[in-house]
């Protein structure tokens, strides 16, 4: 005799004391038993997760190099501009200088926008996205077992397989 028909037989004595016991009034009123069923289904049940996954994506860009002129000049020839226009324009006490430091100003803020492309260097730069994937993942099984004119549903991360032996534990209540 194999385990599970050894495992079946002694169930069958217990369940059969327990019945008899049940109807003498020897029993108490809830009872606890285990039996062997047998698995007549097994189905796999999964859930959805959704993972992201990183993407890189590199490229090669050219960055401009500008010219380093000399602002100097720009400066210097703005400042007597600006002096001399203050002096004769405005004509008053500290206009000359005011318009010399005006003059300064407009002369630097011009060289700055005059500036001259050189050349180009090159740079590499990537840039990281995400792609949502939808990925199915085995989250149990679903059971159906049959036993002592009773049918036994569960779900449970055990794999099963159909006319495999399952042990349910039973209550019977009075």
């Amino acid at each position: 005799m194999n385990y599970w028909e050894k495992l079946f037989h002694t169930f069958a004595i217990v369940s059969g004391t327990a019945f008899v016991l049940g109807f003498t009034g020897i029993a108490h009123a809830a009872q606890k038993t285990s039996a062997v069923f047998t698995v007549t289904s097994v189905t796999p049940m999964y859930d959805t997760v959704i993972q992201q996954k990183p993407v890189q994506s590199c490229s090669v860009v050219d960055i401009p190099i500008y010219s380093k002129k000399d602002k100097t000049g720009d400066i210097i020839g703005g400042a007597i501009i600006g002096g001399i226009l203050g002096n004769n324009v405005v004509k008053g006490d500290g206009a000359g200088a005011a318009g010399a430091v005006i003059g300064g100003l407009l002369g630097a803020n011009k060289s700055n926008n005059n500036q001259e492309i050189i050349g180009y260097r090159q740079q590499n730069r990537c840039t990281t996205s995400y792609t949502q994937q939808s990925v199915e993942r085995l989250n149990g099984y679903k059971v159906v077992a049959e036993g002592q004119g009773l049918t036994y549903e569960t779900i449970t991360n055990q794999n099963f397989k159909v006319g495999d032996g399952m042990v349910v534990y039973i209550t019977i209540q009075r």
